[in-house]
């Protein structure tokens, strides 16, 4: 009767199981991927003020800042893009790291060139970057919440399942107990039977009792008997 019930702990320990690692998994990399594009998001207004500084006072230590930043930037877009996320925030980080790249490259070849200064447009693309990583940002805030919501519909299915598992391993506990119960009596009442039987001084019937090892030598015993009477 107890292997029923043996096995619902062990269904119910592995489902819970698999939802817990399911759990962290989806939940850290959806926080990672939220935390990354807030990165992303600080960086590009560092960047923008720092070449707005820049091209007011043309220090080269402010330039450097700049150019450091915009390699942080990077590593942080690579990073997020190795995570399993949606196709719609894969596409705008995508989008976004490539026009930064753009921009970036294209600041740099006019810093280089010394024949032209950056213009107030060029710096103010800095300004539609921001916004596009505000979106991102954006997107990863709802994922948040459609990661959680999926994740409360899982736990429901999980005990769904759980109780269900329970509630058909105490039916089948019941039916094998009844099972045990009447391959148990069944024995037992043919031994009361031939008991009474030699009681009554009734020695013409054969006696032959089925069941476990132990029942059935009681009914060889009691054939012994009815036998040397």
């Amino acid at each position: 009767m107890t292997l029923p019930l043996i096995l619902t702990l062990v269904y119910s320990v592995r489902s819970i199981q698999d939802y817990t690692d399911h759990s962290h998994t989806a939940l850290f990399q959806i926080v990672r991927i939220s935390e990354n594009n807030e990165s992303l998001l600080k960086h590009l207004l560092v960047m923008d003020r720092s070449i707005r500084q820049y091209q007011i006072l043309g220090d080269a230590a402010i330039f450097a800042v700049f150019q450091s930043k915009h390699q942080e930037f990077v590593e942080i877009a690579a990073r997020t893009s190795h995570f399993q996320i949606p196709e719609k925030i894969q596409k705008q980080l995508a989008r976004l790291s490539q026009k930064e790249l753009s921009l970036y490259n294209g600041i740099l070849l006019i810093k280089d060139m010394d024949t032209e200064k950056l213009s107030t447009e060029d710096v103010k693309r800095y300004i539609q970057l921001r916004a596009e990583a505000q979106e991102l940002v954006t997107l990863g805030n709802g994922q948040i919440y459609i990661e959680t919501e999926s994740l409360s519909a899982l736990a429901i299915l999980v005990r769904n399942q759980v109780t269900h598992a329970a509630l058909v391993s105490v039916i089948l506990a019941l039916l094998l107990g009844l099972l045990l119960l009447y391959l148990i009596n069944k024995p037992i009442k043919s031994i009361a039977r031939a008991i009474h039987q030699l009681g009554n001084g009734q020695y013409d019937h054969y006696i032959d009792i089925k069941g476990p090892r132990d029942i059935r030598e009681v009914g060889q015993h009691l054939e012994w008997l009815r036998q040397i009477n």
